[in-house]
């Protein structure tokens, strides 16, 4: 299954593909622990190519990024009114998604999911706005 995970990174941040390495780095499987198979991992990832921020306060910071990167950056503050994501990883390295409030694949489309997105999108706003001064990444997880 591939997910939509939102990254949030420190604005301090000086190094923004170095930093999103090391937050995604913690979730990574690792096939003999059972640790990782019964928690939020991921096998490979990488970035969307259908939805850019251009965000131009980012791309004057960042005028070394690579491009494919920066167009996945924004600061939370110049995220589009409508963004949503399925997941976000927060400054303490904590996974949290859709999942961890109820919604299961098998089960599409049912009220318990209607339920559990009504939940997130509360959830994933509520993370957004704590963190509104900081930097995001958005990138597409195998999990």
């Amino acid at each position: 299954m591939k997910s939509h995970i939102t990254v949030i990174l420190k604005n301090t941040s000086t190094n923004i593909l170095s930093d999103l390495k090391s937050s995604l780095e913690l979730h990574r499987l690792d096939e003999n622990s059972l640790k990782y198979l019964k928690s939020h991992h991921w096998d490979y990832w990488f970035l969307p190519q259908e939805s850019e921020f251009n965000d131009v306060e980012i791309e004057k910071k960042f005028t070394e990024l690579d491009k494919e990167i920066l167009s996945n950056t924004s600061y939370i503050k110049n995220l589009p009114k409508d963004y949503t994501t399925s997941g976000i990883i927060d400054l303490e390295e904590n996974w949290i998604d859709l999942q961890d409030f109820g919604w299961k694949m098998i089960h599409e489309p049912s009220d318990e999911n209607r339920n559990s997105l009504k939940k997130w999108s509360l959830k994933c706003k509520e993370i957004l706005k704590r963190n509104r001064n900081h930097i995001c990444v958005q990138v597409i997880l195998h999990n």
